[in-house]
Parts: C-alpha cells; sequence; structure tokens
C-alpha cells in the first residue's frame, strides 16, 4: 500500500511512530486500536502495545474519560475535527495538551476517532515560572530605593524606575526613550555601554531640569541574555552643598588637586601663577566654602563630597566637578 506521492505505507508509520506529538486511534466505543509512543508516554507505559485493545477508562479517571469519550462521538457525528485545548491526567500531576481530533474510516466499514496532541504542560509551566519571576522583578524594580533603568541596544533609556525619576528631577514617562549621553554626557554615557561583561562603575554628573548636574555612582552591568545595559545611580550625599558642583572654578579645581597632591605652598604658587597672597586668598575662600579648618581637611571633605576622584593619581577633579 502506498500513501501520498507514491510513499509506502510502512514508511508513513514510521513517522507516525517516532512523532513527538501523542496520536492515537479509538472506536466509537472509546477502545484504542492503535496509538504511538509519544502517546504512551504520556500514561508512563513503556510500550504503545499496551494500550491497543483497551478503552480509555482504563487509563483516565471516569469523569475526564467520558469528556474524552462524548468530544469522540460529537466528531463521529459532526465529520468535523475538533481542535481544542484538553485536560491531561499524567502520572506526575494533571497537564494539558493543544490539538485535534477527527473522522476517521476503519477497514471494517465503521468509522474510528484519530487525534495528533501536543502536550504543552511543561510549556505552560515555564510560562508561569517566567511570569512569576517579571512579577518579582517589577516589583523590586519598582520598589527600589536605589535609582535602576535599562539602556537598550541604541543607547537610550527604554525602562526607568521611579527613584531613577525622581534622582533625574523628571516623570518616567518623559526619560523613556530618552539618550543616555543626554542624562549623563556623551562621554560617560559610552563607558557606560561600551564597559564589557563585568560591572562598570564611575562617578558621573548626571544632569537636572536647567542645566545643573548632581554628583553620583553609576554601576552599568550588562545583561547576559541581551545587548542591554542594567543602569544604577546612587546620589553622592555630603553635607556639602551641591552648589560647589556648579560654581567650582578651574583655579579652584587646580588648587584642590595639588593639594591633594600633597604639594607645598611655593610650589602650587608658582604652578598657579600667582602671589604668595594670591594663594592665601584662595585656600582661605576654598576652606570657608567647605567648611574646613585645615588644608588636609579640604583635601578629606573634597574626596568625601565626590569632587576628587578616589580612584585616581594623580589627584584629579571629578569631570562632573568641572565647569
Amino acid at each position: 500500500m502506498h500513501g501520498p506521492n507514491g510513499i509506502r505505507g510502512d514508511v508513513l508509520d514510521l513517522f507516525l511512530e517516532q512523532c513527538p506529538s501523542a496520536a492515537f486511534l479509538r472506536d466509537d466505543a472509546g477502545v484504542y486500536l492503535w496509538v504511538n509512543q509519544a502517546y504512551a508516554e504520556i500514561y508512563d507505559l513503556p510500550e504503545p502495545a499496551a494500550m491497543v485493545g483497551r478503552d480509555l477508562f482504563e487509563f483516565d479517571p471516569p469523569l475526564l474519560a467520558a469528556t474524552y469519550l462524548d468530544s469522540d462521538r460529537e466528531v463521529l457525528r459532526s465529520r468535523d475535527a475538533l481542535r481544542h485545548a484538553l485536560p491531561l491526567a499524567k502520572h506526575d500531576g494533571v497537564g494539558e495538551a493543544v490539538g485535534q481530533r477527527f473522522r476517521v474510516a476503519l477497514p471494517d466499514g465503521g468509522y474510528g476517532v484519530g487525534g495528533i496532541y501536543t502536550d504543552v504542560t511543561e510549556l505552560h509551566r515555564a510560562r508561569a515560572e517566567v511570569r512569576r519571576f517579571e512579577s518579582r522583578y517589577t516589583s523590586v524594580f519598582e520598589r527600589s530605593g536605589v535609582a535602576l533603568a535599562l539602556v537598550g541596544a541604541g543607547g537610550a533609556l527604554r525602562e526607568v524606575n521611579p527613584a531613577f525619576a525622581e534622582l533625574l528631577a523628571r516623570p518616567a514617562a518623559d526619560l523613556t526613550g530618552t539618550p543616555l549621553r543626554h542624562v549623563l554626557g556623551a562621554e560617560e554615557a559610552a563607558t557606560v555601554l561600551t564597559g564589557g561583561s563585568g560591572p562598570v562603575r564611575l562617578t558621573v554628573g548626571v544632569r537636572l531640569p536647567g542645566g545643573r548636574l548632581r554628583p553620583a555612582t553609576a554601576t552599568a552591568t550588562a545583561d547576559v541574555d541581551t545587548p542591554e545595559v542594567v543602569l544604577a545611580l546612587q546620589p553622592l550625599r555630603t553635607s556639602l552643598s551641591d552648589d560647589l558642583f556648579d560654581t567650582l572654578s578651574t583655579e579652584e579645581a587646580v588648587l584642590l588637586e595639588l593639594l591633594a597632591l600633597g604639594e607645598d605652598n611655593s610650589t602650587i604658587a608658582d604652578r598657579m601663577n600667582l602671589s604668595r597672597q594670591g594663594l592665601d586668598y584662595h585656600i582661605r575662600r576654598l576652606r570657608r566654602r567647605m567648611h574646613a579648618t585645615t588644608r588636609v581637611d579640604v583635601v578629606s571633605r573634597a574626596y568625601a563630597a565626590g569632587l576628587l576622584d578616589p580612584a585616581s593619581w594623580p589627584p584629579r577633579i571629578c569631570r562632573v566637578a568641572r565647569r
């Protein structure tokens, strides 16, 4: 016997036997005439032959078996294929399959019902686990006190949490789609986006409405499964006014770097082309602004305030502090 295009029936039988979808053929009384390996495995049976000649009430709970038999008879009556999802009484619990059953002419002149189904139990379990994970992620993301953002592959903010929007003093809806370079600056944004597989940590100046900068520590981590980056911002909170970051002059920036380097007054005056009196004036002014009593105190407070980059030697003013 040959099938379509001259393919022998035994070849088609082999395909059905090895098909990963579960397939069966039952008569109008619900007795199995044939099942493939995948169908037998639903019932934890090693061989399909164990089901042949036995009715479905021997394998399924009575209510479920009656439901299956009613569906069979509806297909035989209507002659229409039935596409649906149905519950499965699996050996390890209740599952679900999707597929269809259809009317089949039998060699004895009668009719039976064939069915081909795919077990989607594990797929649904996986989807449920993904939904639970997404729910936990969303809860942590939204409620975290840390400013968090997801940066897309194109370098734009794809999602921000309320803490991130609060830090930038802008509504979250306005930030979505904003290029990261508009938030941190072009150089800092490039560092965040091209930092590699490991976490990147740097001091940045977060751009606020009106052009002010808010100093913060940025930690960026590349997502292992996507080209996206998770960005966390932690504002540098100090007893010093944020105005220092807006008003620090070029001379004060150089002075801070030289003080942190430990140079004496004579060397600093020469380097800055200042008289001794002029240098004393700048040091006193800087001490007053930083509420410091000594040169050492000025340097310590500058590091604490994020004015000086703790990762740099020789000492360097953070870019966020430069005008």
